[in-house]
């Protein structure tokens, strides 16, 4: 009894992230609209039924997909930045991350675009690290700009258009460092100043 309590958890999460990384090749092949629950299920080898076992509705899927996409590198990025005290740093670090993840890894870059583009709450939760950054350059005054929203929307469009283009394939070594230098141009950062600061080495992602 004890043995079967300890075990269901575990087959329960594999089943899970098995719907999730199923979900995110039909995702990345057909989009979030022409992805049926049907065609995900079928995708990860399992029964209809089993997809509602794990998700009341396809957008608690999708959240979680999301959930799956960005919290590791989320994580990383927050950690590789601790010893930083520069805000226009941090949003160049992010930015150059997140674009030299789709580049590598182009599945996960298009999914991304997609979902975070796409639907509002999900949207949210993609640029929450972001605007917090934002808000510290603000209010230090290191970023000069209209509204935090516009800010917002300028470095996010700039980040997510990025990370499309670097998963399609369309762009060279220099592009997470283009659009970087161009994000913190629209903060108000001196051009030469940023595009010094969107070619700095990277700092390391700290071991677990």
């Amino acid at each position: 009894m004890a043995v079967g309590t300890l075990e269901r958890p575990k087959k329960r999460e594999r089943t899970q992230l098995q719907l999730i990384e199923a979900a995110m090749r039909v995702f990345a092949e057909k989009g979030i609209g022409g992805a049926p629950v049907q065609a995900i299920a079928h995708e990860a080898g399992l029964a209809n039924g089993t997809f509602y076992n794990h998700f009341a509705t396809k957008h608690e899927l999708i959240a979680a997909v999301v959930g799956h996409l960005m919290d590791t590198v989320s994580d990383q990025i927050a950690a590789s930045v601790r010893g930083l005290d520069d805000p226009a740093e941090w949003v160049s670090v992010a930015l150059r991350r997140f674009a030299e993840k789709a580049r590598e890894d182009p599945i996960w870059g298009n999914v991304t675009v997609r979902l975070g583009s796409g639907v509002t709450d999900v949207s949210e939760r993609i640029t929450a690290n972001m605007t917090r950054d934002l808000d510290e350059g603000i209010e230090r005054g290191r970023f000069k700009v209209p509204t935090r929203q516009a800010a917002a929307d300028a470095v996010l469009g700039v980040g997510l258009m990025g990370m499309l283009s670097a998963s399609s394939g369309r762009t060279g070594p220099e592009h997470a460092s283009h659009i970087s230098a161009m994000a913190l141009r629209s903060l108000g950062i001196d051009p030469t100043e940023a595009n010094e600061i969107a070619h700095r080495p990277l700092p390391p992602i700290p071991e677990e």
